[in-house]
């Protein structure tokens, strides 16, 4: 994710929002019609405000720190993802111990862990519903490994729970849990 352009993001986040959204609700079925876009809905918001308390976190521990690098840097950890520009990889190589740290607080805040375990089911259970899908009509899944299980490590090393779907919704239906996380999602939305 490119934050420079969170404007733009921003905007086509709150079209798709008006698009998934009925009356302030997310619907079973508007989020029925489009899983993706609703995935993506809620795994945009939640990185956004995810990286907005970041943002406002640092910003109060590290006045002379390059916070939004730092804040990008430590939500890359937190997802086990790498930079995707150059800038990045070298903050993280000149910063590592720093964002490692950060990364291994987030714990410490129940806001911080709420969004995280949030990002954390709705990358889950949405890349194992594509997944699924992808079976059912005879295509490979994404050829990205098992990201599911490496998000449960990264999640544990952290110490954050990972919602199931009984406690996002009450059911074990993947559409009942991704129609509660862009709900949570939204709350979190900058």
């Amino acid at each position: 994710m490119t934050y420079g352009s969170s404007g733009r993001l921003a905007r086509a986040l709150n079209k798709l929002a008006d698009t998934m959204n009925e009356g302030s609700e997310f619907t079973r079925a508007k989020v029925q019609q489009d899983v993706a876009g609703a995935c993506e809905y809620a795994d945009e918001s939640l990185r956004l405000g995810l990286f907005s308390l970041l943002v406002d976190r640092h910003a109060s521990r590290y006045p002379d720190e390059k916070t939004n690098f730092l804040s990008a840097a430590v939500l890359n950890a937190i997802l086990a993802e790498e930079p995707t520009n150059q800038e990045g990889r070298r903050y993280l190589e000149e910063r590592k111990d720093l964002i490692a740290l950060e990364a291994g607080r987030v714990y410490e805040d129940s806001k911080l862990v709420r969004a995280c375990s949030s990002l954390y089911a709705v990358q889950i259970i949405c890349w194992n519903f594509q997944a699924g899908r992808a079976a059912a009509f005879g295509k490979s899944p994404i050829p990205t490994g098992n990201r599911s299980m490496e998000l449960v490590q990264r999640a544990s090393q952290l110490r954050i729970h990972i919602p199931n779907t009984y406690e996002l919704c009450g059911t074990e239906d993947a559409i009942d849990s991704i129609v509660a996380l862009c709900r949570i999602a939204a709350e979190f939305r900058p």
